[in-house]
């Protein structure tokens, strides 16, 4: 490879970064995944092939599949949310020879209801469930969930934490 990272002394001049889509499901499994494509170009636009390419992530969990640069000049790598399903901008970063790019991939779905009397006299109290769930509908056990009330009302707890099947009451 030559000074820039590329085969023959071609050097890398640019990183297109594409995901397989612009947002990744909040999977309390974390068995959804994303395709992400580097295309590794030089300063005339031609695809560098033999290119190594290194890939990292702000959180989640990624895969490297293909980490050198083929005949498309294109590495691989597969994005998880790393079985943490809260809502959240993913980062991921591609870089080869001094270069680099990034693209921004973001976790949708996770759900938070909440059931209970929709108004209460004055001096009565209400038992109110709060359900967080993932983007498949399964609950999200072990999220601290914070509850406030706009007017000021007592709470017998300010700060919870979800069951197994992602309820705190």
């Amino acid at each position: 490879t030559g000074p820039g990272g590329g085969a023959g002394g071609v050097e890398v001049a640019s990183i297109q970064l594409v995901s397989s889509s612009p947002t990744l499901n909040s999977d309390a499994s974390g068995n959804t995944k994303l395709t992400i494509t580097a295309v590794v170009k030089d300063a005339g636009n031609a695809i560098v092939e033999e290119v190594p390419v290194s890939f990292s992530t702000s959180s989640g969990s990624i895969t490297v599949t293909k980490p050198t640069t083929d005949a498309a000049g294109t590495a691989i790598a597969e994005l998880t949310n790393g079985l943490d399903p809260a809502s959240r901008a993913i980062t991921v970063t591609a870089q080869a020879g001094g270069v680099s790019a990034q693209v921004t991939i973001n976790v949708v779905g996770t759900d938070v209801t909440i059931s209970g009397p929709g108004s209460l006299a004055l001096g009565d109290s209400g038992n109110y469930r709060i359900t967080v769930r993932d983007a498949q509908g399964a609950g999200i056990s072990g999220r601290l969930v914070t509850v406030s009330s706009a007017t000021g009302n007592t709470l017998s707890a300010s700060s919870l934490t979800t069951d197994v099947n992602g309820q705190v009451t």
